[in-house]
């Protein structure tokens, strides 16, 4: 029983680990020593509070617990940091690891003080009542009845504190009990003198030096042989000093069973037996059994083949403590045990620790739910802060980490300024602060920064937590990042002031129809571009549905009906719209229907942009890609023609020379080469027109050539036409072919004069503009820049404006039938446009036309302008020439003639054969070779690879046009002998001549 009550009160543990020499107490082990909360000595310091005689005994436990595992229980005496002296209990146990080496020892302290006084004073009691069991303290004593002469003993006459010897008289003997006693006594003595009733009483008793002593004081009845009685005889005991032990022995056993029914824990003890030897009050609570039920029972019954059989059959086992946690599911209750082995079997402490389990593993799905939420979790100390006042941190989950940056082991400690910068809004920390100071809770939105700087809106609430007495010990703040919330909001202000804006700004007029509200708002585009004022308080678009050209209305409307019901995701549409001024305006409408988030369409939003002006240029640059096409044509076509007409000039000029002056055929060769000249001149218009005519441009001062020019104009114009020169001062030099200028120049000037029958005025003008930017984007194919402009402007009747977008089509005319070949604006047309130029006609009808022209401003240095060779006399040579024609008639033609000049004439259809022939020959002067072959390779290729074989090899390059093999944008490369077709013979000889002698 003393060793059970050694652990129920004032029990404390400690720790000390091995590698680190470090000791650590419980609360209640520094209590014990007198040392404040929290304290832990030095291991030798520990040591010290053992008294000096305990001192050297502890410490060879301790280190054989550490050398050999060994585990120590202990009593002894301890001097406090005051100055006490008490017993304690102390145990030690070693922990080791999977090596059986010692890293840990665990144990305990108790104030055994009071127990060990107690089993002191009981010991005492043991030892007097031995004493008095060898010593007897007994005496006798008999009373004759007859003389009532008492007599006692030596032993008696001690008890009464009486010298040995003396005896008292029939009456004083009773006198000697207590006076509460004496009445009791003389009543049993009575009774056994008169019915033989023998006694056995305690009671108290007054010695002769007037100590109060109890005693044990029994009696017979003595009898004679007639059955009478004639005596009292017995024995008297001092059991005082029993007594006194007894009543300490019960009051230790009383307070000994208090305390097991009064500690926290559930107690029972076991026997060797395994059967219940006692249960306190909490154990028939926890177990839901009385001690009546249990107590003989054997444990094994209850809970055979349980956790809880193996772990205190262990501890029998293995005669140490045993502590546990197990589940008991009869009962639903999870218990923590500690089974201790003692001498009569072992003693039980258990605990109910279901609610802690409950509440521990909702602590760990909070803790794990905390750290798996995207939200921040920040929890502060509102008791213990920092020297600023402020909070300290004491948690925060895994999401703190992932949004700031810091680890939990920065922050732990610091309060939350770490996270402040230079934008966070003062304001709100106020009410952050208010909110600490009055402990209410709160709800802000503000900048914090993380580690590396970067800023970040959160959103957060903060709460206070109060323990059981109501005080504010802790706040709980949730922090949400609201960064991209914050800049969707700063872009949608943004994007409704832009959206305001551009809607000022823009050239289109943009609509906004809330339908929820039945508000419709229009840009001021209503007013600058149709000049229409809408009614801002109107419902419905009144002023838009008034002006839809009544043929398109029905239409619209019915896309406007299934983009509001959601039939259509987007409307997308064209129609006629009209002006404030009456005018009609093509008008493109684009809404698009904005949803609430359950679906429904509650705002549609648009814009009107007036397309006139769009679908007037999409309608130029469809002529522009028309007149392209019709271009490839007579191209093509002129190529084509051009071979006929090389071969049916060569043939009428060497016709002429076979016949005489008078001959009566002369006169048709002469038709035919009239005819063949003006074939040429119409091919070279189509080319022209093309843009495959090849250019020869040189750098001009326009006015310079307007001014040589102007006597022609004025000789081919006639006197009912005013002419007027208006030349610009300064004019930028350009780079064009002088005769397709002048025969531009020409063209415009004939048409201006067979537009003005009666008579007109023509004006010529000259001047330096720059296109920008605005102007080319409605102009297909221009690029921005500076141009040279010449404009001719006549006053004659005008054209149409629905024949306008036709005047540059080939053999479009307004003229009489017989009157014009309708390529004269063709070829204008496409000479500009090859030149890298811009042509712009305006025309009024009754009041005139204005054609410009724009050229590209030259901007190199200008070179000296070569001068006009004379014709010469027709020449001739004895040279090799490999000729390369497909053109049978043409190759035989060219024969023909090169051969009357006196030239030795090699053939060839392809590239591949002349290529073998040059391989094979060293004797070729000159390779003249179409453009445009059969077989892969065209001339310039052929010419290339024929001066691989022979470098200084003499070429001349000759076709109906020539694509972009020699030529490009209508510039003859540098470097090329070129003769177009058709040709003459003396050009053929002359051109033949030049480059064999360069």
């Amino acid at each position: 029983m003393l060793e059970i009550a050694g652990h129920s009160a004032k029990f404390g543990a400690w720790s000390f680990d091995v590698a680190n020499r470090k000791a650590e107490w419980s609360t209640e082990t520094a209590r014990i020593h007198d040392e404040p909360d929290g304290f832990s000595p030095h291991i030798d310091d520990a040591l010290s509070y053992f008294a000096p005689e305990d001192r050297e005994r502890i410490k060879n436990a301790f280190k054989d617990c550490i050398a050999h595992g060994r585990s120590f229980d202990e009593i002894l005496q301890v001097i406090t940091a005051k100055g006490r002296k008490l017993w304690v209990r102390s145990t030690g146990e070693a922990v080791l690891d999977e090596t059986g080496k010692t890293t840990m020892v665990e144990g305990s302290i108790q104030d055994m003080s009071e127990l060990v006084t107690v089993r002191k004073r009981a010991e005492d009691a043991e030892r007097l009542l031995a004493m008095a069991g060898r010593a007897v303290k007994l005496g006798g004593w008999r009373v004759d009845l007859a003389n009532q002469k008492v007599t006692w003993t030596d032993g008696t006459a001690a008890i009464h504190e009486l010298p040995a010897g003396f005896s008292p008289s029939y009456d004083a003997g009773i006198d000697y009990f207590a006076p509460e006693e004496r009445d009791s006594a003389r009543k049993v003595f009575d009774d056994c003198v008169e019915h033989g009733i023998a006694f056995d009483n305690v009671r108290d008793l007054i010695t002769a030096k007037g100590n109060r002593i109890q005693v044990r004081s029994f009696g017979v009845p003595v009898k004679d042989d007639a059955g009478q009685i004639v005596a009292v005889q017995g024995a008297m005991q001092d059991i005082t000093e029993l007594m006194t032990a007894q009543r300490t022995a019960d009051e230790l056993s009383g307070r000994l069973a208090e305390t097991l029914e009064n500690i926290g824990d559930a107690f029972f003890m076991l026997d060797r037996d395994w059967r219940f030897s006692y249960l306190n009050t909490k154990a028939e609570e926890l177990l839901e059994r009385t001690r009546e039920e249990l107590i003989g029972r054997r444990i094994s019954d209850e809970l055979s083949g349980s956790v809880f059989e193996a772990q205190y059959s262990r501890a029998f086992e293995t005669g140490q403590t045993v502590r546990f946690i197990e589940h008991y599911p009869p009962l639903k209750r999870t218990f923590r045990v500690t089974a201790h082995p003692i001498p009569d079997g072992l003693a039980v402490y258990f605990s109910d620790i279901t609610e802690e389990c409950r509440q521990t593993e909702q602590l760990r799905l909070l803790e794990a739910a905390v750290q798996q939420i995207n939200d921040v979790v920040i929890i502060t100390d509102a008791i213990h802060r920092a020297a600023s006042g402020d909070d300290t941190i004491i948690y925060v989950n895994d999401a703190f980490e992932r949004m700031t940056g810091f680890t939990r082991d920065e922050v732990i400690g610091r309060t939350p300024r770490i996270l402040q910068g230079p934008k966070t809004q003062r304001s709100e920390l106020h009410r952050i602060w208010q909110a600490i100071e009055t402990h209410f809770p709160v709800s802000v939105e503000l900048i914090n920064y993380t580690k590396s700087g970067r800023e970040y809106w959160l959103e957060l609430d903060m709460v206070p937590l109060a323990n059981g007495e109501g005080q504010v010990t802790h706040f709980v703040a949730v922090q949400r990042d609201i960064t991209d919330r914050k800049r969707g909001e700063d872009a949608l202000r943004v994007s409704e002031a832009r959206f305001r804006l551009i809607a000022d700004a823009t050239e289109n007029t943009v609509w906004d129809w809330d339908i929820a509200e039945g508000r419709w708002w229009w840009s001021d585009g209503m007013v600058q571009q149709f000049g229409h004022h809408p009614d801002p308080d109107a419902k419905l678009p009144t002023v838009w549905r008034a002006n839809v050209h009544p043929d398109d209305q029905m239409r619209v409307e019915a896309l406007f009906e299934k983009l509001t019901l959601g039939e259509i995701g987007v409307l997308h549409d064209q129609y006629r719209f009209r002006r404030a001024d009456d005018s009609w305006a093509h008008v493109e409408e684009h809404a698009f229907p904005i949803r609430d988030n359950e679906g429904r369409i509650v705002r549609v939003i648009g814009s009107m942009a007036d397309i006139s002006d769009r679908l007037d240029m999409e309608e130029r640059l469809r002529q522009s890609q028309k007149l392209e096409a019709v271009g490839q044509l007579t191209g093509g076509i002129a190529h084509d023609f051009n071979n006929l007409l090389t071969i049916i000039m060569g043939n009428t000029e060497m016709l002429r020379d076979s016949l005489e002056e008078d001959s009566p055929l002369r006169r048709f060769a002469d038709a035919s080469a009239v005819a063949t000249d003006r074939a040429t001149e119409l091919t070279n218009r189509l080319l022209a027109f093309s843009r495959k005519q090849m250019l020869q441009p040189q750098v001009f001062d326009v006015n310079a050539v307007i001014t040589d020019f102007e006597d022609i104009l004025r000789r081919t114009l006639g006197e009912n036409i005013d002419i007027e020169i208006d030349l610009a001062n300064d004019i930028w030099l350009t780079e064009i072919d002088l005769a397709q200028a002048e025969a531009a120049i020409l063209n415009l000037a004939i048409n201006a004069r067979d537009a003005m029958q009666g008579g007109g005025s023509l004006t010529i003008e000259t001047a330096n503009v720059v296109l920008d930017s605005d102007y080319v984007s409605s102009e297909p194919d221009v690029p921005a820049g500076h141009y040279i402009v010449i404009a001719v402007s006549d006053t004659g009747h005008g054209i149409p404006k629905d024949q306008i977008a036709q005047v540059f089509q080939p053999f479009f005319t307004t003229k009489a039938v017989g009157q014009g070949t309708g390529l004269g604006l063709s070829m204008v047309h496409g000479f500009v446009k090859q030149t890298g130029g811009h042509i712009r006609i305006y025309s009024e009808v009754n009041e005139g036309t204005t054609v410009k022209l724009y050229f590209p401003r030259y901007v190199g240095d200008r070179e000296e302008q070569g001068t006009t060779s004379q014709d010469r006399p027709l020449q001739r040579g004895q040279e090799t020439i490999l000729v390369i024609e497909d053109d049978v008639l043409i190759l035989q033609q060219l024969m023909a003639q090169l051969t009357g000049l006196g030239y030795r004439v090699i053939t060839a259809s392809a590239g591949p054969p002349a290529l073998d022939i040059l391989r094979a020959r060293s004797d070729i002067d000159l390779l003249l070779t179409d453009v445009i072959l059969p077989g892969g390779m065209n001339g310039r290729q052929i010419a290339d690879a024929a001066r691989v074989i022979h470098p200084d090899l003499k070429v001349v390059f000759t076709s109906g046009y020539s694509e972009n093999a020699i030529v490009h944008h209508g510039r003859l490369d540098s470097d090329v002998n070129f003769l177009g077709k058709p040709y003459r013979r003396s050009e053929l000889a002359a051109k033949v001549r030049e480059v064999l002698e360069s």
